[in-house]
C-alpha cells in the first residue's frame, strides 16, 4: 500500500485520481481505515487552515495511524504554491517516519507551475504578480520559496530543486533514497509512481466516460462553487452562457453565515431543487467577494454546503461538481461520507469519487485555482431538457 496524506480533499482526491490513472486501485479518507485493500491511499489531513502547531500535531496523529497499515512508502501532498502549514506538516511527517530529509516538488510543469532560480512562476509569471498574491487566507506575496515556507527549522533538511520540465521530475524521482520523504504535488507523484511503480498495462478509456454528461445528456448536474478564485474566474459567466441557473446565497445568510436561519436554508436548497427539477442543471454558490475574517471562510463553506446537503438528500442528483477543498470536505462530512472509491475519469485536472461500495452519486472535485475542464460543463443545447 501507498499512503499519502494530504492537507485538504482536493489534493487528496488528486493524488487518487493519478494512482487511479496509473492503473492502481485508490481510495481517498477523511478518517484512516486500516481495513482497506487499496493500492494507494490518500487520507485527507484537514490542516490546510489550521495553526502550524495544530498541523503538525495531526500530521503526526494521521502518520502514527498510517504507519501501523505498513505502507510501502509515504507521500506528503502539498499545495501547489505552498499555501498552509508545509514546513510544520513535513517536519511532523519526518519524526513520525524517522526518515532524515524530505524532497519537496510542489510544482507542476505542464500547468506552467516552475521553480527556476528558487522562484515560482506561473506562465512565465512570478508568483506573487499573479491572483494568487490577492488569495482570501493564504495570500502569496513572494516568488521566492524560501518566503513561502517560512523561517527555517533548525535540523529540518527540506530540499527544493528547481523544476522546469517532467525530465527534472523524473531525474528527482529516480535519485529519491530510501531515507527521503518526496512531498509536493501531483506531477512528482506520479514522477515518483514512474520511478517505482512501472505500470504493467494502462488503463484503457472507453469513447464514453461515465463520470461526464456528454455521456448521459439527461443526467442531474449540481455544481458547488465555494472558491473566491474560482469565483473570480468568471463562472457566472460560464453558466449564464449554458444557460445554467445560479443559484447564490441569500442576503440574510450572507450576513450571519454561522448561524444561518432554517428557513434561508430551506428556501435556498427548495431554489435548487427548482432549478435541477426544470433543467437538469444548476449551480450553488457564495456570489460575492467576502472580506475575511478568523471565522468568514469555514462560516461561508458551511453556509453553502448546509443548503447543497439539503438539495442533495432530496435525491435525484446524479454528478455533484465541486470546487474548493475546504467546500468538498464540508460537504463531505454533511454527508457522512469518510472513505471513497477513485473513479476514473477522462477530464484534465478533475478527481471523480464515489462513496465506498456505492455507483451514485458521482463527486467530481478539483482546487479553486484551476477551470472546469470543457468536458465536465454540459453543452448548450443539453441544458433544459
Amino acid at each position: 500500500m501507498i499512503a499519502v496524506i494530504a492537507d485538504d480533499l482536493t489534493g487528496a482526491a488528486e493524488l487518487a485520481a493519478a494512482a487511479a490513472d496509473h492503473g492502481l486501485s485508490a481510495e481517498v479518507h477523511t478518517s484512516f481505515r486500516p481495513e482497506s485493500r487499496a493500492d494507494v491511499i490518500a487520507v485527507d489531513s484537514g490542516t490546510r487552515s489550521l495553526s502550524a502547531a495544530d498541523a503538525a500535531r495531526m500530521v503526526g496523529d494521521v502518520a502514527r495511524d498510517v504507519l501501523l497499515a505498513r505502507p510501502d512508502w509515504v507521500y506528503k501532498k502539498t499545495d501547489s504554491v505552498l499555501r498552509g502549514n508545509v514546513r510544520a506538516e513535513i517536519a511532523a511527517l519526518l519524526a513520525a517516519t524517522g526518515m532524515t530529509r524530505a524532497t519537496l516538488i510542489p510544482a507542476n510543469p505542464s500547468k506552467g507551475r516552475v521553480i527556476a532560480g528558487g522562484l515560482y512562476y506561473v506562465g512565465g509569471i512570478p508568483l506573487d504578480q499573479t491572483a494568487f498574491a490577492n488569495d482570501p487566507e493564504h495570500p502569496r506575496t513572494s516568488a521566492r520559496v524560501a518566503d513561502l515556507l517560512g523561517d527555517a527549522t533548525p535540523g529540518l533538511a527540506i530540499g527544493v530543486p528547481d523544476v522546469r520540465c517532467t525530465d527534472d521530475l523524473d531525474r528527482c524521482a529516480a535519485g529519491l533514497e530510501a531515507t527521503t520523504l518526496p512531498a509536493g504535488g501531483v506531477e512528482f507523484f506520479q514522477a515518483v509512481l514512474r520511478a517505482r511503480h512501472p505500470p504493467t498495462e494502462r488503463v484503457t478509456r472507453s469513447a464514453e466516460d461515465p463520470c461526464l454528461p456528454v455521456s448521459r445528456p439527461h443526467l442531474r448536474q449540481l455544481f458547488v462553487c465555494g472558491s473566491m478564485q474560482a469565483w473570480h474566474q468568471g463562472r457566472r459567466t460560464e453558466c449564464d452562457r449554458r444557460a445554467i441557473p445560479i443559484l447564490t446565497m441569500p442576503e440574510a445568510s450572507f450576513a450571519s453565515p454561522e448561524t444561518p436561519s432554517s428557513h434561508d436554508l430551506e428556501q435556498w436548497a427548495d431554489a435548487v431543487t427548482a432549478a435541477l427539477s426544470a433543467g437538469g442543471r444548476a449551480m450553488v454558490a457564495i456570489g460575492r467577494d467576502v472580506q475575511v475574517t478568523s471565522s468568514g471562510p469555514a462560516a461561508l463553506a458551511n453556509a453553502l454546503v448546509a443548503a447543497a446537503t439539503r438539495a442533495l438528500r432530496r435525491g435525484g442528483v446524479d454528478r455533484i461538481c465541486v470546487e474548493g477543498g475546504a467546500t468538498a470536505a464540508a460537504l463531505l462530512g454533511a454527508m457522512g461520507w469518510t472513505r471513497l472509491d477513485s473513479v476514473p475519469c477522462r477530464a484534465p485536472g478533475v478527481a471523480a469519487l464515489r462513496p465506498h461500495g456505492a455507483i451514485e452519486p458521482i463527486l467530481l472535485v478539483k482546487p479553486g485555482s484551476y477551470p472546469w475542464p470543457d468536458a465536465v460543463w454540459p453543452d448548450e443545447c443539453d441544458a433544459g431538457k
